[in-house]
């Protein structure tokens, strides 16, 4: 963490000295409630805010401290069995093989994998993937859960059902 925010300053330092506001600033991928997005934009506007004064500064690398504080930094891979994720990247692999998930199958398949044994409503998992509320595209979920379960087959682990409560990432 402490390697994160030195970086972070080192950017707002860079943006501060040379006030040069369309510099790429690299993208921190985080993850809050199992869902993976990026601060970079939220930076981008405050240091836009700034006058250029020290104080300012460091206001602003307070309130990245503050907002670091409040997410987890998402690990690069997640392995249940000879099942893993490279979160990153964004692939699934079983026994080393890409599984070539659709984007959504694999937010749903990490967030399922997050929550290990763990029943996950369907509207929880629309509202996370699909970042909408849920309203009648539950065959959207359905479909995705469809297509994951015959792809994790072979991988030791299922995608359970528990009626009323959701789908579970179990091992068999």
């Amino acid at each position: 963490m402490v390697n994160l925010i030195s970086g972070i300053a080192e950017i707002v330092d860079m943006l501060f000295l040379h006030n040069h506001l369309n510099l790429f600033i690299p993208s921190v991928f985080m993850v809050q409630i199992g869902m993976a997005f990026t601060l970079s934009n939220r930076f981008s506007v405050m240091y836009m805010q700034l006058e250029n004064t020290v104080e300012e500064r460091n206001q602003l690398l307070a309130q990245i401290k503050t907002m670091l504080s409040r997410t987890a930094v998402v690990p690069k891979s997640m392995a249940k069995g000879s099942l893993s994720l490279d979160i990153i990247s964004g692939r699934a692999f079983l026994d080393n093989n890409d599984l070539t998930l659709a984007q959504k199958e694999f937010a749903v398949l990490l967030l399922l994998m997050q929550n290990e044994d763990k029943a996950i409503s369907v509207d929880f998992l629309y509202e996370s993937v699909w970042k909408a509320p849920l309203g009648d595209n539950i065959s959207a979920v359905i479909s995705a859960i469809y297509r994951l379960r015959k792809k994790i087959k072979n991988s030791g682990y299922q995608i359970a059902v528990s009626r009323g409560k959701g789908y579970i990432f179990e091992r068999i």
